[in-house]
């Protein structure tokens, strides 16, 4: 988004903890995308991402690299969808850190403490449901606090979409249960925004993925008493559209796009 370093500070100047997610796929150090990353890392600001391992040892691992250095806390988003596709992208990340030296030594003893649990599930519980995974990792730690840098890891089970870009209803690595999505937006709180280039703002955790219909407004265009009306009144829509997702799950009906435009896995 050529417009993020403004979009950032409009955040910023109502709250003083941004963070901006990346796939940081991004060609080299002296690309704009880099150079507005690290603009907005400088101003306060802070970058998170989420690893793909196609795109880890071109794009991902030397700007990683970098990143670190200007950052003291990032969150590390692992999609997965099986377990062994799980333990192959922390052994990436645990390979990384350690290579980083001994001020990482607490990510990786958090990250081999990860290794070891899927591994036991890999071996004992190969094709376990969501609840023994959970279960099973319950009691592990999300971050890895330490003097000079904290990292939080945040593992997500991938999914099917179909042809027309909706979500399926089941994760891929469990496909037994339905997923439902938990959001804050529809009880009239705000934890994550996806901007689109136009501006047109979604209160969405998927990166705009999820087909949501209600609108939040223009960041570039709306005033903010504007922004602030469409947010109450789409705010209304869709917890009268998570109601009726609620009662299909109860009565068998899970999957059903209801009115509101309101995605079937949200609740």
């Amino acid at each position: 988004n050529p417009h993020i370093v403004e979009i950032f500070k409009i955040f910023q100047s109502a709250t003083p903890s941004v963070c901006m997610h990346t796939n940081l796929e991004i060609n080299s150090k002296s690309s704009k995308r880099w150079l507005r990353l690290v603009e907005i890392v400088k101003e306060g600001g802070r970058a998170d991402i989420t690893l793909y391992p196609t795109a880890w040892e071109k794009f991902q691992k030397p700007l990683l690299k970098e990143l670190i250095t200007l950052q003291s806390q990032m969150i590390v988003n692992v999609s997965f969808e099986n377990l062994v596709h799980l333990q192959k992208q922390t052994q990436l990340l645990m390979n990384f850190f350690y290579g980083e030296g001994p001020d990482f030594g607490h990510v990786v003893k958090l990250l081999q403490v990860y290794d070891e649990k899927v591994s036991w599930l890999i071996k004992n519980q190969p094709e376990c449901d969501e609840a023994i995974y959970t279960t099973h990792m319950g009691d592990t730690e999300a971050f890895a606090h330490g003097k000079k840098f904290t990292l939080g890891l945040s593992l997500l089970p991938a999914f099917k979409i179909d042809a027309e870009g909706r979500r399926s209803m089941t994760s891929i690595p469990f496909p037994k249960n339905p997923y439902i999505i938990h959001c804050p937006a529809a009880r009239g709180s705000i934890d994550i925004m996806t901007v689109r280039q136009t501006g047109e703002m979604t209160p969405c955790c998927d990166v705009g993925n999820l087909k949501c219909q209600p609108k939040f407004g223009n960041l570039l265009t709306d005033s903010p008493n504007e922004i602030m009306a469409k947010f109450e009144e789409s705010s209304k829509k869709m917890l009268a559209g998570i109601s009726k997702n609620q009662e299909n799950l109860k009565s068998g009906g899970s999957g059903k796009w209801v009115e509101e435009g309101i995605p079937p896995y949200c609740g």
